[in-house]
């Protein structure tokens, strides 16, 4: 299936690349004298992400149809079957190939819809992508001022995510977003922190004090994120506001690169 199941598939695009470009910087950084987090331990916090990433924008899109006027919450994939009931629905995936991922299984949507606002509680059954099982719950809040064109969304997880053989881990925390400008040349700001464990270890990841991006320029602009374990930092600061595909990362022991996004 060519056709994206998305219509705010830059949330996810965007901040997927918060902790992508952190892994793209020269093999000589991983020198465990240079640093105790390594390009290794960011990847694999980004492959945790990239599946959560996933669920968040398929909740968000459906939010925003059900609060949308006119509209009602659907898909025309194929392989893609939603279910409504009073207050709920079930996504169902067979054999799903969404923008080269791999998806089956089931998610499960309890939701409630106030005025241009609706509250989500979402489960899972046999859920899988790319072979990756998730299970857990999310909690999300949609609200959208069509007057304005200003979206907030707010999403809490609470996930164990076991890639076969590579990582068996866990994301617990919640990321906001706050839309301006509409659903096509917008402005995106993210707030947020969230823990993170990879086959043991401990990473708390966390938004100092916002990341801001626009779907124009494709990057994220401004902001820094911050990645910690035992104590140790790296941070990743991508500069003050000019559209370029620069960002800076400095490692635990205060050596700084730059690197292409």
């Amino acid at each position: 299936m060519n056709k994206p199941f998305f219509k705010v598939k830059i949330l996810a695009t965007i901040f997927t690349a918060c902790l992508l470009i952190a892994s793209c910087s020269d093999d000589d950084n991983n020198n465990p004298l240079n640093q105790s987090i390594s390009k290794e331990d960011v990847q694999k916090n980004l492959d945790l992400e990239k599946a959560s990433a996933f669920v968040d924008n398929l909740i968000m899109d459906q939010s925003s149809d059900l609060v949308t006027p006119g509209r009602s919450g659907k898909n025309s994939n194929e392989c893609i079957d939603v279910a409504f009931a009073d207050g709920s629905y079930a996504i169902t995936f067979t054999d799903c190939n969404i923008d080269g991922n791999t998806i089956n299984g089931k998610i499960n949507v309890s939701y409630t819809i106030a005025d241009q606002a609706i509250t989500s509680s979402i489960s899972f059954e046999g859920f899988t992508f790319n072979d990756s099982s998730i299970e857990g719950n999310k909690t999300t809040e949609y609200s959208a001022n069509f007057t304005d064109l200003t979206f907030m969304y707010s999403v809490t997880s609470d996930l164990a995510i076991n890639i076969p053989n590579v990582i068996t881990g866990t994301i617990k925390g919640t990321k906001k977003f706050e839309i301006s400008g509409g659903l096509t040349e917008n402005t995106i700001i993210i707030t947020g922190n969230w823990d993170v464990t990879i086959n043991g270890e401990s990473y708390s990841l966390v938004i100092d004090p916002s990341l801001r991006g626009t779907s124009v320029c494709g990057y994220i602009v401004e902001g820094v994120l911050t990645i910690t374990e035992n104590g140790s930092s790296a941070s990743i600061d991508y500069g003050d506001g000019i559209c370029d595909n620069i960002a800076t990362v400095t490692y635990p022991d205060g050596t700084s690169e730059e690197i292409e996004l």
